[in-house]
């Protein structure tokens, strides 16, 4: 019986395997398949105004072809992504809004998927000149997917849009929707990714308008809630410290700000292994102060 039962789960291993080594091999077929037309597809994209509409002709077909063969490739999302890219840059953004839309109705249970297709569809509206309903499009993310990292970039790509169009009172508009959105956000998910990704644009919002103690106070705000809980790395440890150091001595001329708040940093959370690092930026405020090196000597 023992002997049977070896045997058995041998073969259910084996089975395992094989079927493994043909899903990977599959994937390594779209993946080859799909070079030479990714490649185009790059070529095209420099400057699709003067490519003959054969050459889009044969990509889109291409792309078409392998989703067919393939529909249950773990690359298949993303080769209907590219088609929809292909449409778009022909300008056929009714037929790229199609593809995008096939994302959404094939793989409804990815929600990260489904707002980034969403997303292209808002800017296939975008390319068209129709911002009414790209941003209505874009909107419809927040609500639609709103646990998903697409949908937190919308607002402030919301303002950056009116920003570049030197827009103020809309900018303006969108950044204060913005700030809102992300400091609900922020609460609601506190001690979450989502909670550190919230604050994460907060503190863009505030760095593009040059708000810069509600910069500080918010990366601050990162540096005392998710230093230690795992959703941070290091880079993005220093990357925050760093900006709080060049916005304290080159935009507010003020090392106090940024020691201070460290200090409370470390006043609060005793033990933390962020603090050792907070102390040496500390001390070299201080090596600077007293070699008469003071904030507002760095500007001239």
């Amino acid at each position: 019986m023992k002997k049977a039962l070896i045997i058995y789960l041998a073969l259910l291993f084996g089975l395992f395997v094989v079927l493994f080594a043909l899903d990977r091999k599959g994937d390594y077929i779209v993946e080859k398949k799909t070079w030479e037309l990714y490649r185009k597809h790059i070529d095209i994209a420099k400057d699709p105004v003067v490519i003959p509409d054969r050459a889009f002709e044969d990509i889109i077909a291409g792309y078409t072809n392998i989703i067919s063969q393939y529909p249950d490739s773990r690359l298949a999302p993303e080769l209907h992504i590219r088609l929809g890219g292909v449409y778009m840059l022909r300008k056929d953004y009714e037929a790229a809004r199609k593809s995008f839309h096939e994302v959404i109705t094939l793989y409804p249970d990815n929600k990260e998927l489904s707002a980034q297709a969403m997303f292209k569809v808002g800017e296939t509206y975008e390319l068209d000149d129709n911002w009414v309903k790209a941003s209505q499009t874009y909107t419809s993310i927040i609500k639609d997917y709103p646990e998903t990292d697409t949908a937190l970039s919308v607002p402030i790509y919301i303002a950056t849009y009116y920003r570049g169009r030197n827009n103020f009172q809309k900018t303006m508009e969108a950044y204060e929707i913005a700030i809102r959105y992300y400091k609900r956000t922020a609460a609601d998910y506190e001690d979450t990714k989502m909670g550190l990704s919230a604050l994460r644009y907060l503190s863009n919002c505030y760095l593009e308008q040059n708000r810069w103690n509600e910069a500080i106070d918010t990366l601050g705000a990162i540096l005392e809630k998710y230093a230690s809980s795992g959703h941070m790395a290091v880079k993005d440890l220093d990357m925050a410290i760093k900006t709080i150091n060049i916005i304290s001595a080159y935009e507010l001329k003020d090392y106090d700000i940024a020691v201070s708040l460290y200090q409370g940093i470390i006043d609060r959370q005793p033990g933390r292994p962020l603090n050792t690092y907070l102390e040496k930026v500390i001390d070299a405020f201080k090596q600077l102060r007293e070699k008469g090196i003071e904030a507002a000597d760095l500007n001239k």
